[in-house]
């Protein structure tokens, strides 16, 4: 979440900085320092990293809350007929099995 709050703050004030400079005459010239210059696109990239890594901050929640769900107990009788799917993972292994009963 920090991430995307510090990429909207940063996008802000990189946007505000960008409109001051493009007001001032150098702008029309082209002679606007490079320093100035640089410091707006070195927001510009800062925010594009924290949006990225807000984005993969908030991937990496959504996983965790769904990957600690408890898991359902199944029920003991399955109807006949119908198709069951069975996914397990542990370290290092992995397998997946389907099963029906007759």
């Amino acid at each position: 979440m920090a991430g995307i709050i510090g990429w909207i703050v940063l996008g802000v004030v990189g946007k505000g900085e960008e409109s001051d400079l493009r007001k001032q005459a150098c702008a029309a010239h082209g002679t606007c320092a490079q320093s100035d210059v640089d410091a707006i696109k070195t927001k510009y990239v800062v925010a594009d990293v924290s949006l990225g890594l807000g984005i993969a901050g908030l991937g990496a929640g959504v996983a965790l809350f769904i990957l600690s769900q408890p898991k359902r107990d199944t029920p003991a009788a399955e109807a006949p007929g119908k198709l069951t799917l069975d996914v397990r993972t542990g370290p290092g292994l992995g397998y997946a099995s389907v099963a029906t009963r007759f």
